[in-house]
């Protein structure tokens, strides 16, 4: 679990949650990007500042690299990764086993656990009424698991920071990872984006980073640029939220 310091009552809390669902959570101290210079954060960010990230965006980026690197260094085979602002469901323990049952870490795989958009169609049935389906579109980062093969991929691919730790659609698209959803989804977020730390600072820079953010656009594949404008058109009939 991804936690500043500083912020000992999100911490406390997160606490609080994991031992009411019998999860045992380890602690991961969060990067605070606002404690480097710019120096720094034009060595550590990819085109810095044009890019238009924050020292904030660029720290949450660093902390869940920072994951993948334990799991590579250590080996760990599949990972339940949260930040400090998730709320966790009472069938989150039961999914997390059923991801480890079936995950047998042969292609890089994340599964998304909170509200994502996923394409309606076959799916692969887990215990409780759950299901994991193919993601669509989405950016949440407060609850997540991947295994070994997706961590050692993206800790690889990601340096230096070029990405929000969220951009699951680029990342599959760059071929990196193939992401899922469980739907519906067992872990929620306090209170919404409003409420997240680095939301103020992502906001005064939002309309900049999306015009960026086109010319990085190059790595998404035409088709599937095409088929992610009809799903904005079509949504209702083609996509479902978890």
């Amino acid at each position: 679990m991804i936690n500043l310091p500083l912020r000992n009552d999100k911490r406390e809390n997160m606490l609080r949650q994991g031992e009411k669902h019998g999860i045992p959570l380890e602690m991961i101290e969060a990067v605070n990007g606002k404690a480097f210079s710019e120096d720094q954060l034009r060595e550590l960010a990819w085109d810095y500042p044009a890019c238009c990230l924050t020292p904030g965006v660029i720290g949450c980026a660093l902390s869940h690299l920072k994951i993948y690197k334990k799991m590579v260094d250590e080996g760990i085979g599949l990972a339940l990764v949260l930040e400090d602002d998730a709320i966790l469901q009472e069938a989150l323990p039961r999914v997390l086993g059923e991801l480890e049952a079936i995950d047998k870490n042969d292609e890089a795989k994340i599964y998304l656990l909170s509200s994502h958009y996923y394409k309606s169609g076959p799916a692969r049935n887990i215990a409780g009424g759950y299901s994991i389906r193919k993601f669509v579109d989405g950016s949440q980062g407060h609850g997540y698991v991947l295994n070994l093969k997706a961590a050692d991929a993206l800790y690889a691919n990601l340096r230096p920071v070029k990405w929000e730790a969220d951009k699951w659609y680029y990342f599959g698209e760059m071929g990196l990872v193939s992401v899922y959803c469980v739907v519906p989804h067992v872990v929620g977020v306090d209170g919404g984006s409003e409420k997240s730390d680095l939301y103020a600072e992502r906001a005064l820079l939002n309309k900049k980073r999306r015009t960026y953010l086109r010319k990085l656009k190059g790595v998404v594949r035409m088709r599937r640029r095409l088929e992610k404008l009809a799903w904005k058109i079509f949504r209702r009939p083609v996509l479902r939220k978890s």
